[in-house]
């Protein structure tokens, strides 16, 4: 256990300089799967949404697979996005390892923790229907439209509040302002939309 002076799981959420600058000092890798896991699970139900898998799996069979492999899909996909601000982030002065900028990027998605109850109360209310193809197209009743009012009002506001977090996470340990950091971010993100542009004039020419 790190002899860590606060609780980073209740910190992160308003203090994210400092909580991240204790960890690090400690261990960078501190808890990086179990935030892999709370990063994965809603990916995966909402890849499992997204591809109508009701239409061929059973509800439960869809949460097992998405409980199954959300700590993967959080390592893959944290990893990757680590990567690509800790080779960006050097562009610009960044100082931070790739474990450090990591650790900033796993635990600025401590907001899935609520993004998932979110998720439960949806498949609670609406069970495997949310998985069907023109599920968002359905005519749903007065109730059932102010439930997922609400549902994407509460997602919106958990995705500005983690990308803020990002960028004063990422910020402290590359030693950057937030508006640096955030063209750290805007940077990597660019990166990513040229080499899927490459990839799909490559696609298109063959």
């Amino acid at each position: 256990m790190l002899d860590l002076q606060t609780n980073p799981w209740c910190t992160m959420w308003i203090r994210p300089r400092e909580t991240i600058r204790e960890i690090v000092a400690v261990n960078p890798k501190f808890r990086f799967f179990v935030l892999s896991g709370i990063y994965g699970f809603p990916t995966c139900l909402q890849l499992a949404q997204n591809f109508c898998l009701g239409v061929n799996y059973s509800f439960f069979a869809i949460l097992i697979a998405s409980l199954v492999l959300s700590t993967v899909v959080g390592v893959i996909g944290m990893s990757i996005s680590s990567a690509l601000l800790y080779w960006t982030g050097k562009w610009i002065g960044g100082k931070a390892s790739f474990l450090q900028v990591r650790c900033a990027v796993s635990w600025a998605n401590i907001t899935n923790l609520a993004t998932i109850v979110l998720w439960l109360l949806l498949l609670g209310y609406f069970r495997e229907f949310i998985f069907y193809e023109g599920f968002l197209e359905s005519p749903f009743t007065q109730t059932e439209s102010l439930f997922l009012s609400g549902f994407f009002l509460l997602q919106f506001i958990l995705s500005v509040w983690s990308f803020l977090l990002l960028l004063h996470a990422v910020g402290e340990v590359q030693g950057f302002s937030a508006w640096k950091a955030l063209l750290n971010v805007v940077i990597a993100f660019l990166v990513v939309v040229a080499v899927v542009w490459i990839v799909g004039m490559v696609f298109r020419q063959v």
